[in-house]
């Protein structure tokens, strides 16, 4: 297998977007040996938007993460009246994940919880309530990261599942994940 070369320079490349290039990623080989007169060139800045891996041979890479994996997810002012969830991200290719969130009880009922939940699947389908927070109380809020390895081509979601709500308490939720290999 043929890999592009990086040329001992005065090159810098910024901003590469890698794209899907399977499980290994693109790799890339250094031709001559950099000196002291000779500075290597550096890859640096790399957007990799699509859940493919990162190069693993080239000195000095700086690559950039944890780094944006999903669009945040944010609601505000969401009521009693149906839960809230879905998927955050369907990565194509397997790895380690952070999941950091924000949930808030804004206007207070007089009794129940929110309950935040996460979905994920490292080779067996997994579930867990990472958090909650009381409804009967107004500005309420709690905050937190979970990691997690997501296997390719499966979801990382997440749930707001109200329990025992009375009155019309209503939550805020802001949830950000970022890959982390």
């Amino acid at each position: 297998m043929s890999y592009p070369s990086l040329y001992p320079s005065a090159n810098q490349f910024v901003g590469i977007d890698i794209g899907n290039v399977g499980a290994l990623g693109p790799q890339w080989a250094y031709a001559g040996t950099p000196g002291n007169d000779l500075r290597p060139n550096t890859v640096s800045v790399i957007g990799e938007n699509d859940g493919g891996t990162y190069p693993n041979n080239i000195p000095k890479l700086q690559i950039g993460l944890p780094q944006k994996a999903a669009p945040d997810i944010i609601i505000t002012g969401h009521d009693a009246l149906s839960s809230a969830g879905g998927d955050v991200i369907k990565p194509i290719n397997g790895g380690m994940f952070r999941v950091c969130y924000y949930i808030a009880s804004r206007i207070a009922g007089s009794a129940g919880s929110w309950s935040l939940g996460l979905e994920w699947n490292d080779g067996v389908s997994q579930a867990a309530v990472i958090n909650s927070v009381s409804a009967a109380t107004a500005n309420l809020e709690s905050d937190g990261c979970r990691t997690v390895y997501n296997v390719s081509g499966n979801t990382i979601g997440y749930s707001v599942v109200h329990t025992g709500t009375v009155g019309s308490p209503t939550f805020d939720l802001h949830m950000t994940v970022e890959r982390l290999n």
